[in-house]
């Protein structure tokens, strides 16, 4: 596996004027704000709020998928946007699996590798931007998984009866990308060294 170059980014780079609000960084922002609305009907146990989260999560999805497709082809690409994407996502991930158990059965045993794969990517994330190698780009594995995972929320929320499958094909992924992302580590941190 050959790895991606990734952004040095200094704070001062983060925050330029100008490439903060663009198009791509304010659905980001649009999708964060709607996550406590997609929570607060996950956690109400009928079939209208079954629907309506559904629906929510949907369009989360298609702004994550739509964001930076227009960032690239706006050209508003900003090392901003790089950063605060796989934050919401994170967030997205994590909260979602929480509700998930709590509210609609979700396996716990495979949240909690999901939980755990969550974080020790936006550990080892910081551990390159502080040691100056930039954060890691997304990639085709990074999107399969976020619509796998996506897929199973969906699945979950409108309680549909195969859901478990959903859960398997989570775990599976997420075990396979969570060891891309080490070899990745692995691979960045060595590159800087020699």
């Amino acid at each position: 596996m050959s790895v991606k170059s990734a952004h040095p980014a200094t704070s001062r780079e983060l925050i330029k004027p100008g490439r903060l609000l663009t198009v791509a960084n304010t659905l980001s922002i649009a999708r964060l704000a709607l996550l406590p609305f997609i929570l607060y009907v996950l956690a109400l146990d009928n079939w209208v709020y079954a629907q309506m989260a559904f629906l929510l999560m949907a369009a989360a999805f298609a702004t994550d998928a739509l964001d930076g497709w227009l960032a690239r082809r706006l050209n508003q690409v900003s090392l901003f946007g790089e950063f605060l994407d796989p934050i919401v996502d994170k967030a997205y991930t994590l909260s979602i699996a929480l509700f998930l158990i709590v509210f609609r059965g979700f396996p716990l045993s495979i949240a909690a590798f999901i939980i755990i794969r969550a974080l020790l990517i936006v550990v080892l994330g910081y551990v390159m931007v502080r040691s100056g190698r930039g954060f890691p780009r997304s990639n085709w594995l990074g999107k399969l998984t976020g619509c796998i995972y996506g897929a199973t929320a969906l699945a979950y929320a409108i309680g549909l009866p195969f859901s478990m499958w959903f859960a398997l094909a989570s775990f599976v992924i997420a075990l396979i990308s969570g060891v891309y992302y080490l070899i990745y580590f692995q691979q960045s941190m060595g590159e800087r060294e020699h």
